[in-house]
């Protein structure tokens, strides 16, 4: 019994020698190409223990806003998607739909109202756009006519 002990604890021995060598050649042949991408400029790249890598990132200042040309399409993509939808649509809904951000839909959707291209109805995030009058062949209708003074009499 004492034989199989020695024989087992023998090969244990020899099986982790041999993981503890590959492992080590592992860590050396890792440790010189971080040191000849170093020496080859590419140092930077590495990032230091405990920070994250530094990200490319815009100007101050700097806008991702459409191209005019990129505007006036995505434009009447914003009436064809409201044409087709009766019930209306939401802001975030038209952005999905275009795969673009809500940044980028809410200037072009703005700019379809004060056209009157497009209405709204709602408040906030819950605001739908329709179908405007503009373009229609019909007037815009109030709902209420008042005069100068708001509807009221002077006493």
């Amino acid at each position: 019994m004492a034989d199989n002990e020695q024989a087992l604890l023998k090969l244990f021995r020899d099986f982790t020698a041999k993981i503890e060598a590959l492992f080590r050649g592992q860590v050396e042949a890792s440790v010189a190409a971080i040191a000849n991408s170093a020496a080859a400029g590419l140092g930077a790249a590495v990032p230091k223990a405990g920070r994250r890598p530094p990200t490319a990132r815009p100007p101050r200042g700097a806008r991702a806003t459409p191209q005019p040309t990129d505007t006036e399409a995505v434009a009447a993509q914003v009436l064809s998607f409201v044409e087709a939808t009766p019930e209306g649509l939401r802001v975030e809904e038209l952005s999905r739909k275009l795969e673009i951000s809500t940044d980028e839909v809410k200037p072009i959707v703005k700019k379809l109202v004060v056209d009157r291209r497009l209405r709204s109805k709602g408040q906030a995030r819950g605001t739908r756009y329709f179908l405007g009058t503009k373009g229609l062949g019909r007037k815009a209708t109030p709902s209420k006519v008042r005069g100068k003074r708001g509807g009221k009499r002077a006493k």
